[in-house]
């Protein structure tokens, strides 16, 4: 595996009542592709993954 540029960890946008807010994570997604990140790192260990449930 090689990996080469920039990969950018994502932040977990919320909801009012902490449901993940899937548009709005559209849009960071989208607004890193748009800035030329080579990758985006999901539920790696700087997001709120571990606190998350079912």
């Amino acid at each position: 595996m090689h990996f080469e540029g920039i990969y950018t960890p994502v932040v977990t946008p919320f909801n009012t009542d902490f449901s993940i807010n899937h548009d709005r994570l559209a849009e960071i997604i989208d607004y890193l592709i748009d800035a030329g990140v080579h990758g985006i790192v999901l539920a790696g260990t700087t997001g709120e993954y571990y606190a998350q449930t079912a």
